[in-house]
Parts: structure tokens; sequence; C-alpha cells
């Protein structure tokens, strides 16, 4: 959108919302005469208010009709001179600021004027000074300074709106326009985010702002190489208003390059053929190409443009494979070009003259790129084509065990690192593979092939990356199989490796806090914190050590609120809390909020660790004398872990 159609939507918004105010033409100056004839504290307001005007109350109450009058009869300069007399003369009332305003937007939509909207824009200065809490205000002040052109005055006055309400989708909106149309995208974002979070008010306003907002934050998606996040943009603001076929063109090519070829074809048949210039025409028939489309041959025929990449696609559907080649070849280095597209014509016209050797080496980048594109199962069937081509194996069986393994298919990932791994002389994925197998087994609930297969990951680890990957991911497994010490051994020989990882300080930390070593746990979650001091999870468990040895409360207390900022529903973050309330004798607070997780029982995972909320229930409960509930607590905690010693303690109560 260009700047100066921004300015025109501004002046349209200021327009639309100055006509829905309420409007009557002997309210405001009418009002002081009713007050001068009673006895109530407002006539008081209005003698000393007339008191300091340099008009008489009736002579200003007449010029105030004779510019409403004139106002009506459409004759605005008239009208707007009366008003400008009223307000220099001191007869500052919001009525008269209001019909003024009215008139300055009703001109300037008609015919944008600078020096009258320069004008405008003293007199709302001198309004809001007087009036500091109208919000309408600070609305034209933005939109004025905006179509003046005065970038400075803009950014005070959507600052100074967003003061008074950071939510305000008009002022966010505005601002994230601003940098957009400036090319200052990390600046335009979060202003953007805000309005399509912004309750709508179904007016002209809000679908404007709706639309552009998502528009603007697709676009900047699609500038950062985030395609699916500008996809989801984009259908968003199609939801909003369809028919913008710049919009239709984003979708189409945005499609295009996640190789999507059937909802690229549905937008680009949106698109009216007088559109189509050469690279749209490229577009048109590649998708088509690759899907393989059965109009394709008779499209091509009817191109408004012919191109390279036309020709290419031409030769090949004549039988003139070779010069095909040629063509798209010419065509990749006159345009710097390496895309799916055209490798796809290379590889079906390599197919065509049965030259294996160039067809697998098509085959293996389209599956590169088919699998950056977050399409597994078409990468899959390019390198199940060259499995066999001794070539490329045994990479080919990684990247197929890789690819099976992103889908969570695990058996079938699991088949090709074992093939990897079983092929002689395989060395470059080894430990990776090793790790990753590991894992597939973890997730088939095979747990002892799990250990065995991180065990051999271990003696075959070479470099200290894949040394430091193989301890960590053991140390994971350990700890999720609540092996306690040998995680610790894991994580500290991980540690021996690269003290630069500030996770490694923070699992290290949650292993000993789990053995009851709180002050050891208490020095690695110091050091982690200290490095990355944004960590919600090391932020959490530094309170929670703190709690547990009952010190440092208030600083745990700071901490734990840092941690609820980034996941305020965080079950383990909830139960820090209100373990740190405990430990500072306020049961108060510290059941106000355990019972926010005892209302989420029901929903929280039988995971290890989980039976200290039921521990922690049944001692505020114990502590509010209410043993019975207690005890049916720590019972259920008993349940999950039968050897928890804090849960095993507490059957005195119910033993005796």
């Amino acid at each position: 959108m260009k700047k100066a159609m921004i300015a025109n939507i501004l002046i349209f918004c200021a327009w639309a919302m100055l006509s829905a105010l309420p409007h009557d033409r002997t309210a405001g100056i009418q009002k002081a005469q009713t007050a001068t004839n009673t006895s109530d504290p407002i006539a008081d307001y209005w003698d000393d208010f007339w008191d300091n005007t340099q008009l008489s109350q009736k002579a200003a109450e007449g010029m105030y009709m004779d510019a409403i009058s004139l106002q009506e009869e459409g004759k605005y300069k008239e009208a707007l001179k009366k008003y400008k007399f009223l307000i220099d003369s001191g007869v500052e009332d919001r009525y008269v600021y209001q019909n003024m305003f009215s008139i300055y937007t009703n001109m300037l939509v008609k015919k944008p004027d600078k020096a009258l909207a320069q004008e405008a824009l003293q007199y709302i200065l001198k309004a809001i000074k007087k009036y500091p809490n109208t919000v309408e205000l600070y609305s034209l002040w933005i939109e004025l300074s905006r179509a003046i052109g005065d970038e400075k005055e803009f950014l005070k006055a959507a600052g100074a709106l967003l003061a008074k309400n950071p939510g305000d989708r008009k002022a966010n909106y505005y601002l994230g326009a601003f940098y957009y149309v400036n090319g200052q995208m990390e600046k335009a974002q979060p202003y953007l985010e805000k309005v399509i979070v912004a309750p709508n008010d179904g007016d002209n306003f809000g679908y404007l702002s709706q639309y552009y907002s998502l528009f603007y934050l697709g676009m900047i998606a699609f500038k950062n190489y985030n395609y699916n996040n500008a996809i989801h943009f984009l259908e968003k603001a199609e939801e909003v208003y369809g028919e913008d076929m710049e919009l239709v063109r984003y979708l189409s090519l945005l499609n295009a390059v996640v190789l999507d070829f059937d909802k690229s074809i549905a937008y680009v048949d949106k698109l009216p053929e007088s559109s189509w210039q050469s690279e749209m025409v490229d577009l048109v028939v590649a998708v088509r190409f690759a899907a393989q489309s059965g109009d394709l041959p008779k499209i091509l025929k009817n191109v408004p443009q012919k191109t390279l990449f036309v020709d290419a696609l031409n030769e090949y559907y004549s039988g003139k494979y070779t010069n095909s080649v040629q063509t798209i070849q010419k065509y990749m280095k006159k345009n710097n070009s390496d895309d799916y597209y055209s490798h796809y014509v290379l590889y079906k016209n390599f197919e065509a003259l049965g030259d294996n050797q160039s067809l697998w080496r098509e085959a293996f980048i389209l599956g590169k790129k088919a699998g950056e594109a977050q399409k597994p199962d078409l990468a899959i069937s390019y390198y199940k084509m060259i499995e066999n081509n001794t070539n490329l194996v045994p990479d080919v069986y990684w990247f197929i065990g890789s690819l099976y393994d992103d889908s969570g298919k695990y058996k079938d990932a699991a088949d090709y690192y074992l093939k990897y791994l079983n092929y002689p002389g395989a060395k470059e994925y080894r430990a990776i593979s090793e790790i990753r197998l590991s894992f597939m087994y973890y997730q088939m609930k095979d747990i002892p092939k799990a250990f065995a297969q991180i065990e051999s990951a271990k003696k075959n680890a070479k470099t200290k990356p894949e040394k430091y990957q193989v301890y960590f991911y053991s140390g994971m497994l350990n700890l999720e199989f609540d092996k306690k010490p040998d995680a610790l051994k894991d994580f500290e020989s991980a540690l021996d490796i690269d003290k630069t990882d500030h996770r490694i300080y923070y699992y290290i930390g949650a292993v000993l806090v789990g053995m009851e070593r709180i002050d050891e746990a208490l020095k690695y979650l110091q050091i982690g914190r200290k490095a990355d001091p944004d960590s919600s999870e090391l932020n959490n468990l530094l309170a929670y050590a703190y709690a547990l040895k009952g010190e440092n409360l208030d600083e745990a207390l700071k901490l734990v609120n840092l941690a609820l900022i980034t996941n305020p529903d965080s079950v383990a973050y909830l139960d820090t809390l209100g373990w740190i309330y405990y430990r500072m004798g306020d049961i108060d607070k510290a059941y106000s909020v355990f019972h926010q997780l005892e209302l989420r029982l029901t929903e929280l995972p039988k995971a290890p660790g989980i039976e200290d909320i039921y521990y922690h229930l049944g001692i505020i409960y114990e502590n509010m004398g209410k043993l019975d509930t207690a005890i049916d607590y720590y019972r259920q905690g008993l349940k999950l872990n039968p050897v928890n010693p804090h849960l095993t303690d507490k059957k005195k109560l119910w033993e005796k």
C-alpha cells in the first residue's frame, strides 16, 4: 500500500469516527444557559467558564448557533471561521471542537490539503491539552500528522495514544503500517500482531486493519523465508477479503515454493491472464508440469508470453528432450535459478532419454529440495528411486531414515537407520544414527533396545560434538526412567566435553534436586541462570531449589514470576509458586495457588515427579486442619510413586 493511500485511509477513518459521535445542535453552549439558571455546582463552573472568555455568554451562544446552521447548509468554510473564532476567544467547549473537527475531516476527505491539515492539527493539540482523556482526539492527532507527512509528530501521536491504551487497534495498526511501508519489518511486526488479536468492532476500519495487518505479517514472514508462516497469515487475510489479486498472486507463489502444487494451481486459476507477466507465466506452467496436469500442453500454446521455461516444456512435449535440457539449463543460468521446478524439468527429460546417472543426480537434488520444503513423502519417493545406486549409498539410507523420523514413522525410520549402520564403511552419520535409532526404540516402547543402542553410540562417537550429543541424550533417557545416578554421570560427562551449553546446567540441577542434593543443585542452577537469565525453566527450578532449602524466598518469588510471564498456565511453575508461599508461611496464598492445580488434577500427566503436587496439596490441607483430605492426596501420590520418601513418611498418619 502506498503512503498516500494510507493517508487517505486514515482521514476516511477519522470521518467515520466523528460521524458516529453524538451531535446535538444545542448541546454544549446551551447547557451553560441551563446551568446558570440553577443552584447546582455546575452553575459555578459555567460562571467561571464565561468569566474567563473574551466573549459574553450570549454572543458566544449566538455565534455557535450560527456556525451549526452554516455547517448544516454545507457552508463549511464560513462555519469553520466561527468555530475557530470561538476557540481562539477562549470558548474551548468540547462540542465546539467536535463540530470543528467534523468539518476539517469532511473537507480533507473530499480534497487533501496539507495547509488545512496543518491548521487542524494545531487545534487538535489544543483540544488534547484541554481534554487529555478523550481518546478520539489522539486518533485525529495521528491521522492529521500522517496526512501532512510529519513523521516526528505522527510517531509522537501514536506513542501518546498507546500510552493511554497499549492495545489500541488504530495506534498499533498505524505504527505497524508505517514501519512496514518504510521497510522496518522487525519494528512493524509486534504492532501488527497486536492488531490481529485486538477486538474487532466490525466496522470498515476494523476489517481494513485486520486485512492489511495479516497481509503485512505474511509478507514479513515471506521475506524472512518462513514460507509456512507466510501462508498461514495470508490465508487468514484471505478469510477477511479474498478478492485482492496481489494476495492471490502471493498465495499462488508461496504454495509453489512449498511444493503444494494443487493449491498453487487453484490460486493461479483465480488470476486474470492479463496479469501474467513472465514470472507468472513460468509459475503457471511450472506447477502444472510438476503436478502432471493434463491441460498443460493446451495452456502452453496459448500463454500470452513466451519464455525460456515455456520453450523448454514445449520441447519436452515435442520429444526434443536434449533441446529441452539445454533450454532449461540456459534458463537456470540466466535467472541464477536452482529451484525445484527447473530440476524437475531436467529429471523428466533424463527419464525420457534413459540417462540413469543424470536421472539419479536430479532425483537426489529433488529429494533434498522436497525435504527442505517439509514434504517428507515426496522426498522419500525420490530417495527410494536411488537407494540401490552404489554411488549414493549409504548416505541415502540416512536421509530416508531421517525423513521417516520427521514424519513420526518410527518403525520405518529404525529400519533405514539400521541399513545405514550395517553398511560397510558408513561413518559420517554413524553416531547421530545410533542416537536417533535409540530414540526410535524409545518411541516404539522397546526400552532395553533404546538403552543398548545408546551404549553402542558411546563407544562409536569420535568427535567432541558427537560425544556431547550421545552423553546428553543418554542422560535424558536415564532421567526419563528415574535412573538419577546414571543420568547425573551422563550429564557430568557431557559437561566435561562442552561447558557452553546452558541446558546442561539445568539438567544437572534437576537431577540433583531429585536426589535432594540441594546445595550442589543451587551451584549449577546459578551458573546456568547467569549464562541464560531469560530461561523460564532455569528460573523456575532455581526458585524451587531455594524454596526447598527455605532461603532467598523473595528472590525465589521474583524468579518464578519471571517464569510465569512466559507460561502462566504451567503446572510446574504454579507448583513452585505455591510452595514458595508455603515456605514463606502464607498458607492462604499457597492454598489459592494449589487450588488452581487441584482443579486440574485429572489433566496432569502421570510422569515422574508429578506425585510431588499431591504431596504439596496434602501438606497445605494438613496445615489447614483438613487431615482427611490431606491423607487422600498423600495416598494418591503414593499410587504414582510408592517410593517417594516424603510420601512414605506420611504413612504414619493412617497406619497408627
